[in-house]
């Protein structure tokens, strides 16, 4: 069985909590979004630009993987809004 993950057991995932507790107070909630944008991020790192700040980027990817998560389409919460990715 493979072995459960603290997301307190790194720098990143200390960071991303912390974040990630300023969107939601639920812990599981919490450590399930840590997780969800380490994923995003590895997935979307190829895209990433060298320009790009790292902490404008993983809070942007969090809040997109937040909105997902809720069911919220991030076009209807960014309307008006610039793009939040440095890749575009």
């Amino acid at each position: 069985m493979p072995q459960q993950l603290n997301h307190i057991d790194s720098v990143l995932r200390r960071v991303l909590a912390r974040w990630a507790a300023r969107f939601t107070p639920d812990e599981h909630i919490q450590g399930r979004l840590v997780e969800n944008t380490i994923l995003e991020i590895l997935r979307r790192f190829p895209e990433a630009d060298d320009d790009c700040t790292i902490d404008v980027q993983l809070l942007a990817t969090m809040r997109q993987v937040l909105l997902r998560e809720f069911g919220v389409h991030p076009a209807a919460a960014n309307k008006g809004s610039s793009e939040e990715s440095c890749s575009d």
